[in-house]
């Protein structure tokens, strides 16, 4: 009989793969091909640099994050906790340094081609702050909460920033996605850190959900549904009546929210982050639904 803590997989390779997060990875792909073909109506082609970067930083922070976590996983997720046990260490470490690599050699390669510097700077940022996330702002009130929130939340202005657009319809559309998403992430990441409460407290991390406890985590978690939910309803209202989305694809993203929201109403919190993001990528669904406005 396998014991219950046993990790999920045995494998280094596969083991290291789960380390990146591949399907937060894909989905930033994803993300990146409705804002670059379906919305801004230009090649992917002439854009992947970008999509590299974001991927490997994406996959990168998300490495680093488990190697810095090794503690508190194996209390919170014990089976998901593969540094050091399956992963050694120092590959764990070295894969993040060759992602982070191709994150700044892809957004020096879009510098040049833009003939632009902010492309890598923007990246050195970033990465540096996705790195920083495990040993310092998280263990930090409300602050690595921010930092993940940001880190989505900008992709819609790094493709808009990349095209160069400067229609203003477009980017009142991308930054009204942006704050969607920042907000959609900032509570997944602090239901994330009620569930991880009880190995954040035993490492004296500082995370809202140690501070304030369970009730009334929960409820200011209903408190930014609730502002959330007005913000998707006028969001799907406005996308209906001037980006020509169609009604029903607004339920792509409005029935998974009202679903996390229910879970968490009946007292289970630990799928109310599985659907926030089920939420997310159906809002990248209804984007998807829209004629060009480029």
């Amino acid at each position: 009989m396998p014991e219950p803590n046993a990790p999920v997989t045995t494998s280094p390779l596969l083991a290291l793969i789960r380390l990146t997060r591949p399907w937060n990875v894909l989905m930033i792909g994803a993300a990146m091909w409705v804002f670059f073909v379906r919305f801004l109506d230009v090649p992917l082609a002439d854009h992947g640099w970008a999509v590299l970067a974001m991927a490997a930083a994406a996959a990168a922070g998300n490495v680093i994050n488990d190697y810095f976590d090794v503690r508190e996983d194996r209390v919170n997720k014990p089976r998901r906790a593969l540094v050091g046990r399956v992963v050694k260490r120092r590959i764990a470490l070295a894969t993040h340094h060759v992602l982070s690599g191709m994150a700044l050699f892809a957004a020096g390669y879009g510098a040049w081609q833009m003939q632009a510097c902010w492309p890598l700077i923007y990246m050195v940022v970033l990465g540096g702050a996705l790195a920083a996330y495990s040993p310092f702002f998280k263990r930090s009130f409300l602050r690595g909460n921010l930092l993940i929130a940001f880190a989505v939340g900008q992709l819609p202005l790094w493709a808009g920033g990349v095209v160069g657009t400067e229609d203003e319809r477009l980017w009142q559309v991308l930054m009204g996605y942006a704050a969607l998403s920042f907000w959609l992430t900032l509570v997944r990441e602090i239901t994330k850190d009620l569930q991880d409460a009880e190995g954040d407290a035993r490492w004296g991390y500082d995370t809202l959900a140690v501070r304030w406890e369970r009730i009334r985590t929960v409820q200011l978690l209903h408190g930014l549904l609730a502002l959330g939910a007005l913000g998707l309803g006028t969001a799907a209202t406005w996308w209906w009546g001037q980006i020509g989305v169609p009604a029903s694809w607004c339920m792509a993203f409005l029935l998974p929210y009202f679903a996390g929201w229910v879970t968490l109403r009946n007292g289970d919190v630990t799928r109310l982050s599985a659907w926030l993001k089920l939420s997310l990528a159906g809002g990248l669904v209804a984007l998807a639904a829209a004629p060009p406005l480029a």
